[in-house]
């Protein structure tokens, strides 16, 4: 016996190992155990061992021996890499998955406006066959049924211009909107500001020109914000335009509160105050089909629509 194994038997330690055998002390007898015999049951146990004369560091010993848990650190890491590798694939699939839904519900949508507005066509033609009609016989109409039949008029033609428009929305989400020139800016929002709003609302604008724009949509986007500021604002409404040469910047001011920070919520349709979600919506992505850029800065609320177009010289 080496010096540790003397001096573990002089102490009357439970247990040590001399010549590979395990020496188990019970009462005053120690019972010997061949090594495959402790050594297995050992390793079944999950322990591991070592002589005390071996090793600095010491989980629980006894007699010359050193006894460690087995460890399966290993094993956890591995383990927790697979269940993170795991969730992470499962977001994503989930993710694709929500993403595909989508889609296809948006591609459904899509087709039933583009039946609907090809339906509409009809009924528009006929509306408008019904009008010209009128307005045949506009000389025999009675006086108390002008300021209707104008009226009458001009949603048609408003409907008439949003079924045809609308047509050139739903073709495709990537395609840029058709474009067409416009002789003068001043002048056709000139016209907005002082016939189609029942509010006073102010025009500045530092240059005419001519702009090669989508004067539908572009005008919707405009009487969408101008409306807004009239009905949930506070006047005075004033729209400010400022010309480049390949740009125009339109601003839509009332005296209203809101903020660059109110402009995420407001951008959410249906859950916006004051009911400015929805249109807004639409207004941002009317402005992004064009190229453009929508942004709000305050107070006072100011709404800016950023449009890149070509322009030239006003003709009018």
């Amino acid at each position: 016996m080496d010096e540790p194994t003397v001096t573990s038997l002089i102490r009357g330690s439970s247990m040590f190992v001399e010549n590979s055998e395990l020496w188990l002390r019970r009462g005053d007898i120690y019972y010997l155990f061949e090594s495959k015999v402790w050594r297995e049951n050992a390793k079944q146990a999950g322990l591991n061992y070592q002589l005390a004369s071996q090793t600095n560091t010491c989980f629980v010993q006894r007699g010359n021996l050193c006894w460690e848990v087995e460890d399966h650190s290993d094993v956890l890491r591995i383990s927790m890499i697979v269940l993170i590798i795991a969730n992470i694939l499962l977001v994503i699939g989930w993710s694709i998955y929500r993403w595909n839904t989508k889609r296809q519900e948006m591609k459904s949508r899509m087709l039933v406006l583009q039946i609907l507005t090809h339906e509409l066509r009809t009924p528009i033609a006929s509306l408008s066959l019904t009008v010209e009609g009128f307005r045949r016989e506009f000389e025999h109409l009675p006086e108390t049924v002008y300021d209707e039949f104008r009226r009458l008029c001009e949603d048609t033609r408003r409907l008439r211009q949003l079924a045809e428009a609308s047509k050139d929305y739903l073709q495709s989400d990537n395609k840029p909107l058709s474009t067409e020139w416009l002789p003068s800016v001043q002048d056709w929002l000139s016209y907005k500001a002082e016939e189609e709003f029942e509010a006073d609302v102010k025009l500045t604008i530092n240059q005419d020109v001519a702009a090669k724009i989508n004067i539908y949509w572009l005008g919707t986007c405009i009487d969408n914000l101008i409306r807004n500021a009239i009905k949930y604002g506070v006047a005075p409404v004033s729209l400010n335009v400022v010309t480049s040469s390949n740009s125009l910047r339109i601003e839509v001011i009332d005296n209203g509160q809101l903020t660059a920070k109110d402009w995420r919520e407001l951008r959410k349709p249906f859950v916006s105050k004051a009911g400015l979600g929805l249109g807004l919506t639409i207004v941002e992505s009317m402005v992004g089909r064009m190229g453009g850029k929508m942004s709000l800065i305050g107070p006072p609320t100011t709404f800016i629509l950023e449009i890149p177009c070509e322009t030239d010289t006003a003709t009018c």
